[in-house]
């Protein structure tokens, strides 16, 4: 059940309707419903001097520069057309600088900015837009190297934080071994390896900025990822001989 609610205050605004303007004091509209997922409320914002500020918009299409979205209060969708130049700052969920190009449809965004008089729809030309649903840190990842995608230019690290996650090396990435330079080919598997660059938690992936392989490890940490690798390559072999009887027990019938 959606409560829209109106929060009065002193200031006078102009708020646009179907391209008409009235004067009437400043209104919010917010979205009651506890967030699922951090800017995920609903929340408009216009006031008099023409600045606009909307939370938990759900984007519907990028055309260039140019973003189309729309807040969802119940059956009612508010459309906007979102206009971003050089001068527009893109910001992470979490933290960090963004882009456009980060962008997709069905991202949830806020936005903030001043209204395009001029145009005949909702229209806000951005100085921040703010997307919730790019989830990326700088993070260090410490741990084992499990497994090897040459062609991808990547590899799986056992970490003992955040689990088994996909490591991606870039030209621009880079790798030392024992304080030399080397060659992503150089790496192989079960190399204790430290990555640092962005980390998108949804995903389980690190865009690599610098990666140290043979860095110091605490003997306990390392037995620990050791234990792990071995487990996880033992399931893999008792999975390969369970095929192999089962196979061979249908030549016998």
């Amino acid at each position: 059940m959606y409560n829209i609610f109106q929060r009065i205050t002193l200031s006078v605004m102009a708020i646009v309707t179907t391209g008409l303007f009235v004067t009437m004091p400043s209104l919010t509209l917010a979205d009651s419903l506890k967030e699922k997922m951090p800017g995920s409320g609903v929340e408009i914002q216009i006031v008099g001097n023409g600045n606009v500020l909307v939370r938990g918009a759900k984007v519907f299409s990028i055309a260039s520069t140019t973003i189309t979205a729309g807040t969802t209060f119940g059956s009612t969708t508010i459309a906007w057309t979102v206009k971003t130049t050089d001068a527009t700052r893109f910001i992470r969920g979490e933290e960090g600088r963004g882009s456009l190009s980060e962008i997709s449809i069905g991202n949830t965004i806020s936005f903030n900015g001043n209204m395009d008089t001029g145009a005949t729809t909702l229209t806000v030309n951005a100085k921040t837009i703010k997307n919730w649903s790019i989830v990326k840190k700088q993070t260090m990842l410490g741990g084992i190297v499990l497994d090897i995608n040459t062609g991808q230019g990547s590899f799986s690290l056992l970490d003992e934080k955040f689990g088994t996650s996909t490591v991606v090396v870039a030209t621009s990435t880079a790798l030392t071994k024992n304080g030399s330079a080397i060659l992503f080919s150089v790496l192989k598997i079960g190399d204790k390896v430290k990555a640092l660059g962005l980390y998108n938690e949804q995903t389980k992936i690190l865009a690599a900025e610098k990666i140290t392989v043979n860095f110091k490890m605490e003997d306990s940490e390392y037995k620990k990822d050791l234990r792990g690798y071995f487990k996880m390559w033992g399931d893999k072999i008792k999975l390969q001989f369970n095929k192999k009887d089962k196979d061979r027990d249908g030549d016998d019938d």
